[in-house]
């Protein structure tokens, strides 16, 4: 009897022991292109894998998406773009990237699929939600943008916050049609963009600061005269502005300091900082964009900020002068101790002395003498003791601002009337060296 061996068995074998052929999806092999519906991107990471393979891929495409989506260079709105200081490449590349985050719930994640050499990841973006999403965004930003204008009248320091604002809502739309009404209320239409630019400039020229006198003249130690002040108005209506923020710089310092218009519409610095600056010579100020506008704009009004510069002239405080001094009951004559008081105001104050009715302080000085017995002593000497009471009053307020009392500063000499003038030098050395300190309380 023959065998027959059947020889079908080990080629079936064979087959039950091989691996399926890798079957591809039809996007893998014929790789779809963006059409009029959609921007396609598909994101290609090779192996090794990393852990956020995933991710990386899907971020992959949605940049090949970004490129793809183009704005539409006309020369308007080039021009547009151009005026408001922005670098045309830099807008639009931001402006793409700002609407893909915006319709990220707009891509479609589609598929993806791994190979033995890499993972792919494959999107798309409708252009029919995309431009309808745009559109809808766009007239939303207009019309918000025109409630902002409507808002930034009547002319005050606001008025720049709400224009700011106008301008960064459309900001994302510079490549759109924003051609509107003109917002003033004639029948013209304009671009929107440059409208509120034109405005904010109009605006930082209505912005006028009038100094009370040219050169401006400051006085030493006086509360209110050692400050400048300029008058800001609307040079349109001559109405005062208020909150207008500036800042300034003395004798052309590096360092600028804040200022600030009042209520009234004043502007009040101090030029000597502080004490940092004994002798200011000029000021100068400018109003203060970042208090004003969004950073983003301060480039583009930047040039249209006007430096107000003013000479100083500076004038000491005016005093008036109280004084009683005697020597042995009898007054001096020439009262020198009054005397050196106000040298000494005038050459380091540039003080002027003047009536009671017309100064800033005065100056009060009781200076009298005493012998402490009416006979020489054993040696032939008189002592005799000087005392002073010294104080000053702001005519202001009538506030008493320095006191002192100085007492028992004795002279000797064997003529009584010499021994009082001794004891009185002496004296006047005291005075003197108080005197920096009565300084300090003004």
């Amino acid at each position: 009897m023959k065998h027959i061996i059947p020889v079908f068995l080990p080629v079936l074998f064979v087959i039950s022991c091989s691996s399926p052929p890798e079957i591809k999806p039809d996007w893998v092999i014929n790789e779809p292109n963006t059409d009029d519906e959609y921007w396609v991107g598909i994101g290609i990471i090779e192996k090794p894998l990393p852990d956020d393979y995933r991710e990386i891929a899907q971020q992959r495409a949605l940049n090949e998406i970004s490129s793809q989506i183009s704005v539409q260079l006309t020369s308007t709105i080039t021009s547009v773009v151009q005026e408001l200081n922005y670098d045309v490449d830099e807008y639009f590349s931001s402006i793409i990237e700002t609407r893909l985050n915006q319709n990220i719930n707009y891509v479609e994640y589609v598929d993806n699929y791994e190979s033995k050499t890499d993972y792919k990841a494959y999107a798309r973006l409708s252009k029919t939600k995309y431009f309808a999403d745009l559109a809808r965004k766009r007239g939303k930003a207009v019309s918000t943008s025109l409630e902002f204008i409507a808002k930034s009248e009547p002319f005050n320091v606001n008025s720049f916050n709400y224009l700011s604002s106008a301008l960064l809502e459309i900001w994302p739309f510079l490549d759109q049609d924003l051609d509107v009404k003109s917002p003033d209320g004639n029948q013209k239409r304009v671009n929107l963009a440059s409208y509120i630019k034109i405005q904010l400039f109009d605006y930082i020229d209505r912005i006028q600061f009038i100094p009370e006198t040219d050169p401006y003249i400051l006085k030493i130690l006086s509360e209110d005269g050692s400050f400048y002040k300029a008058n800001c108005i609307d040079k349109k209506t001559s109405k005062a502005l208020a909150n207008i923020p500036v800042l300034y710089q003395v004798n052309d310092k590096e360092k600028l300091s804040p200022g600030i218009s009042n209520t009234d519409g004043v502007l009040s610095l101090n030029p000597f900082l502080d004490g940092k600056i004994s002798k200011p010579t000029h000021i100068s100020h400018a109003i203060d964009l970042s208090k004003l506008v969004d950073q983003n704009l301060i480039s583009i009004l930047a040039p249209m900020v006007r430096n107000t510069i003013v000479a100083l002239e500076i004038k000491g405080p005016d005093f008036a002068m109280r004084s009683d001094e005697k020597n042995l009951g009898k007054k001096l004559d020439p009262p020198f101790i009054s005397s050196a008081i106000k040298e000494y105001f005038v050459v380091n104050l540039s003080g002027k002395f003047t009536t009671e009715n017309n100064a800033d302080y005065i100056i009060s000085l009781a200076v009298n003498t005493v012998p402490r017995s009416e006979e020489q002593d054993q040696y032939g000497f008189y002592y005799v003791y000087a005392n002073a009471e010294l104080s000053i009053i702001s005519s202001v307020d009538n506030k008493q601002l320095y006191s002192k009392s100085i007492t028992q500063v004795k002279g000797t000499h064997p003529d009584l009337k010499l021994a009082g003038n001794k004891a009185l030098k002496k004296l006047l050395k005291e005075i003197k060296l108080e005197l920096p300190k009565i300084v300090e309380q003004l």
